[in-house]
């Protein structure tokens, strides 16, 4: 082989090389319902010691006390939300997993849904979202969902989230419940996360937003015969140094539990 020809396969090789690192980079954006951090590891992904896995956040640890810093999302429009025409809400009041998910949970390392005792409300933190369409909707779901694949430490099994509640209150499948989430710290057995979409710290929810959440707060209470005092918001957890679900939606939750959420 000449020289030239061998120069010129070195070259190739070393832009194969780069682009791969760069792909591996950008694969870890992770996304979550805190104001800031990354997750202790669990190889399982599942929450086997109801850990979740390392994240790539900026700012510091997720479980580290907060700061101000606030993670970055895929871009998506903040300005006005689209109008468009309203999909009804199935009658079963959840919309499937197949409407969004390009993919399924890793069966293989995750681990199976203990009793149920426990509800957690969480937000998704990452930069405003205010979209109200179902296609970005369904869209920015999943990229939660890769990013939770995607996480540094062996990533998740699935997205960590059971149901998520968008900004018109429809409430969308997220890990199965036949599955263990992963979205608290030490505490995901038995506990159902329910995951509003929008970092509320910087901004509020809708009161459709807030309405779904209620409704599936008290449809999952009485499925699984949870008491009001078992139903926690992030912050709550013992030794959950976070700010999710932000002030705004804690405020909320706080004033609401006095209702049972009615």
């Amino acid at each position: 082989m000449s020289t030239p020809e061998r120069e010129e396969m070195q070259s190739s090789d070393a832009i194969s090389v780069a682009r791969r690192s760069f792909l591996a980079a950008s694969a870890f954006l992770l996304a979550g319902c805190a104001s800031s951090g990354s997750l202790t590891a669990d190889a399982t992904g599942g929450g086997s010691r109801s850990e979740l896995p390392d994240g790539a956040w900026p700012g510091g640890r997720y479980d580290d006390p907060p700061t101000s810093r606030t993670p970055t999302a895929p871009k998506r429009s903040t300005s006005q939300p689209k109008q468009v025409a309203k999909e009804p809400i199935p009658t079963d009041g959840v919309i499937p997993r197949s409407r969004w998910a390009k993919a399924g949970p890793d069966v293989g390392d995750i681990n199976p849904m203990l009793p149920v005792k426990s509800l957690t409300i969480h937000h998704e933190g990452w930069e405003p979202f205010v979209a109200s369409d179902v296609e970005e909707t369904a869209d920015r779901i999943e990229h939660v969902r890769i990013a939770h694949r995607n996480a540094k430490g062996g990533g998740y099994a699935d997205i960590g989230y059971h149901y998520i509640i968008d900004r018109e209150g429809r409430v969308w499948e997220g890990r199965s419940l036949r599955y263990q989430g992963a979205h608290v710290k030490y505490h995901n057995e038995g506990n159902i996360g329910i995951m509003c979409l929008g970092n509320f710290e910087e901004q509020t929810p809708t009161q459709r937003q807030l309405a779904g959440l209620s409704r599936q707060v008290r449809a999952v209470m009485a499925k699984h015969k949870i008491p009001i005092r078992r139903v926690y918001t992030h912050r709550e957890w013992k030794d959950a140094q976070t700010l999710c679900p932000g002030r705004s939606l804690q405020a909320w939750v706080t004033k609401s539990r006095a209702s049972s959420f009615a």
